[in-house]
């Protein structure tokens, strides 16, 4: 980086900050790659007035998330009550 002149200027930061921040735009612009929270917004802009529809969404959202919690609950509170513990 020093060889090439671009250290502690401008277009050195603004190069870095395209390079950084390109593939997360490439990303997010894929509709099957979304993240789950931005698709569920979609989804009820789009069904908004059928409550049923959208709190199936919301049901379908949440399950795989209370799921690994239910799986891993002993490790969650072991991990509380370790922070909470001065030695």
């Amino acid at each position: 980086m020093a060889h090439s002149g671009l250290l502690d200027t401008r277009a050195g930061l603004i190069i870095m900050y395209i390079a950084f921040n390109s593939p997360f735009a490439i990303f997010l612009q894929r509709d099957e790659l979304m993240p789950v929270t931005t698709s569920y917004y979609n989804f009820t802009q789009r069904f908004g007035r059928d409550w049923s529809l959208t709190s199936a969404g919301a049901v379908m959202m949440i399950a795989p998330v209370l799921v690994l919690f239910l799986a891993l609950q002993r490790q969650f509170v072991t991990g509380l009550t370790q922070g909470g513990i001065k030695l």
